[in-house]
C-alpha cells in the first residue's frame, strides 16, 4: 500500500526526473499527458509514499516537492482524499495522514 498524490501542469517530465532524486524516501513517477487542443490530458507526476516509509521524513520529502511542483505551476491533489493541495493548511492536513 501506498500514500498517493499527482502534480498535472505543464511540466518538463526529464528536466523533474533529474530533480526527484533528491526527495526520498518518495516514488515518483513521470505520467505523460495525451491527445492535443482543448482535449489535451496535461503531463503528470505520480508521488507515491510507501506504508513502510511513512513518517516525518516523506512529510518533510514531500512538503518540498509540493512546493517544487507549486514554483512549476502544477496543481497537486492528495489522491486519497481526492482535493486539491492549494495552501500550507492542506500540507498539515495531508502530513497527518502521512504520519507527520
Amino acid at each position: 500500500m501506498s500514500y498517493n498524490l499527482m502534480a498535472e501542469g505543464d511540466l518538463d517530465l526529464f528536466d523533474l526526473a533529474e530533480k526527484t532524486f533528491d526527495f526520498a524516501p518518495l516514488e515518483v513517477f513521470p505520467i505523460p499527458g495525451e491527445g492535443s487542443g482543448a482535449a489535451r490530458v496535461p503531463d503528470a507526476l505520480g508521488i507515491a509514499v510507501a506504508t513502510s516509509r511513512r513518517g516525518p521524513d516523506a512529510v518533510d520529502a514531500l512538503h518540498a516537492l509540493i512546493e517544487l511542483m507549486w514554483s512549476k505551476g502544477a496543481s497537486v491533489y492528495d489522491l486519497y482524499t481526492g482535493t486539491r493541495i492549494a495552501n500550507e493548511t492542506d500540507i498539515a492536513a495531508m502530513a497527518t495522514r502521512v504520519g507527520g
